[in-house]
């Protein structure tokens, strides 16, 4: 891994060929690209964090600009890097020997769904389909300029990047699936708890498939990207199980009692 040994400038700036793969698209500024590999190697060198946290922090910022549609890349070692396509795959020729060919591939594991499962699995995880002498999942990249709007991400063209530009506020309406819940509770992090807003019973249910999608022992990061430690998050859990126990055990005459109408 580049950030092991190299200097931050090493992985931190533009390069002709990095890890391969030549870091073209296109013969303009706007061809220049960075692999997703060297963005997390950075991340790890700068602030001091371990692979797993930058990892989570490539996917989560990744899932909110493919929604914006922020392309990705797919490098080779010698022609221009083509945009993703949705049935590329990050298996080894081995791992897609297995599963039959790519006909018996599902759309988890290609495209977009496939370089976010890579990252989780292969750079975190054990699978070592995703491994091999050239992981495909360290060929693909972003354009240089989203990687330095994404994630401040070193410098290209010889000019440093500009700091990310910090989200504007969102209001509670605006919240439609996880990443923008992420945004949301983002602008509480270093409030008391009684100064945070109440959580909807969908955010919940958007919480813990995104839990279910990553698998055990993801609950701490899960935590991080919603501005909460992980014992907060736990605590929503048990508040949202209390009142289903509560919702189940009400009677037509409770609800009457309250002076709203039986179901």
């Amino acid at each position: 891994m580049a950030g092991d040994g190299e200097p931050l400038t090493q992985v931190a700036g533009w390069r002709l060929n990095s890890g391969g793969v030549f870091m073209r698209a296109s013969d303009d500024e706007g061809g220049k690209l960075a692999r997703l590999a060297d963005v997390r190697d950075w991340l790890m060198h700068r602030n001091e964090w371990p692979m797993e946290r930058a990892a989570e922090e490539i996917v989560k910022k990744l899932r909110e600009a493919h929604k914006a549609g922020v392309p990705l890349f797919m490098g080779t070692k010698k022609a221009y890097a083509l945009p993703l396509r949705p049935d590329d795959h990050m298996l080894s020729p081995q791992a897609l020997q297995e599963r039959g060919g790519l006909f018996g591939l599902d759309e988890r594991l290609q495209g977009f769904s496939g370089v976010c499962n890579a990252i989780i699995n292969g750079w975190l995880g054990e699978y070592a389909g995703y491994g091999g002498p050239f992981a495909r999942v360290d060929a693909v990249c972003v354009r240089a300029a989203d990687a330095a709007q994404l994630w401040g991400w070193g410098s290209f063209g010889g000019v440093e990047a500009a700091a990310p530009a910090v989200p504007a506020s969102l209001p509670a309406d605006a919240v439609k699936d996880y990443a923008t819940l992420c945004q949301f509770m983002q602008q509480y992090k270093d409030k008391e708890g009684y100064e945070r807003p109440w959580w909807h019973a969908e955010w919940v249910v958007w919480v813990r498939a995104e839990l279910d999608a990553r698998g055990r022992g993801k609950r701490a990061a899960v935590a991080r990207e919603l501005g909460m430690s992980s014992q907060a998050l736990a605590q929503v859990f048990e508040r949202q199980r209390k009142a289903q126990a509560q919702a189940k055990q009400a009677t037509p005459w409770d609800v009457l009692n309250r002076g709203g109408k039986a179901a």
